[in-house]
Order: C-alpha cells, then sequence, then structure tokens
C-alpha cells in the first residue's frame, strides 16, 4: 500500500521528502520501475539520469517547462533534482536543488524573511510551478504502483 498524500508542499526550505510504501515488491522490481518510468518520461533519458546504485537509489537531474495565464499566455523553465531512495517493499522521493531562471527555489516565492511572495504574478507563477511538480511526482508514483 502507497501512503496517500494530495500534494507536494513547498515552503520556505524547499520541499519534504515523501516516504511511500509498496507492499510485496523487492527494491530490484522498484529500481526497474523507476528506470523505465525515466526511459518513458524523458526525451533523452541516458541525460537526466546522473546517478545510481542498482537496488539503493536513482538520481535524475532534469528540466521542465509550465505555461500560465497571466496577462496572456507565459511559459517559465525550471530545473530540478530528484533522488529516489530504494529498499524492499518501500521508496522515498526528494526533490531538491530546483531553480528558474538561475534563482533557487523556493528563493523564488519566498523574500528574505521567509515571508511567502503575494503578489498576483508571483501567485499565479507558483500555481502553475507547483502544478507541475505534482504532475511529475504523481506520474512516477502511478507507474510504480502499476
Amino acid at each position: 500500500m502507497n501512503s496517500q498524500i494530495d500534494s507536494l508542499k513547498m515552503n520556505v526550505d524547499g520541499f519534504p521528502k515523501i516516504e511511500n510504501q509498496l507492499s510485496g515488491v523487492s527494491k530490484s522490481e522498484i529500481h526497474d520501475r523507476v528506470k523505465s518510468w525515466i526511459n518513458r518520461t524523458f526525451r533523452e533519458p541516458a541525460n537526466v539520469l546522473k546517478a545510481e546504485e542498482k537496488g539503493s537509489y536513482i538520481r535524475i537531474a532534469a528540466t521542465s517547462s509550465f505555461t500560465f495565464k497571466y496577462m496572456g499566455n507565459t511559459t517559465y523553465d525550471y530545473d530540478y533534482n530528484v533522488e529516489i531512495d530504494i529498499n524492499d517493499e518501500s521508496w522515498s522521493y526528494r526533490i531538491f536543488d530546483v531553480s528558474m531562471y538561475r534563482q533557487r527555489i523556493p528563493e523564488y516565492f519566498y523574500d528574505s524573511k521567509g515571508r511567502m511572495r503575494t503578489g498576483k504574478m508571483y501567485l499565479k507563477i507558483r500555481e502553475s510551478f507547483l502544478n507541475d511538480v505534482n504532475r511529475i511526482y504523481f506520474s512516477l508514483n502511478e507507474f510504480i504502483n502499476k
């Protein structure tokens, strides 16, 4: 059984690690499922895969983009890293070193005092960014749980 979350949440420190249970599935099988997801999800999987140890972890670095509406359609690209730790019957997901236009996230969305920026444009960008981050995580989660 997989732990249930509605969405990945971001705070001033970034994203927390998400722990997932997968009863009856070996770490070798989880590893193979993650690799299969990478191969099916990314145009150039060999360029995305940065490190791996069979049955232990996989680390990827990729770029994604999202479009939001604010006085017309605007597209933003962002870079991110994900580490997937693999154990028998469980895996965890950690997104880290996320940056958009050379500015680290969450600093893009929070001021120097740790308060979330509340301008209308920031809120629109944040919502679209979080939707995309969640799309990636839930895509992997669904694939692993097949």
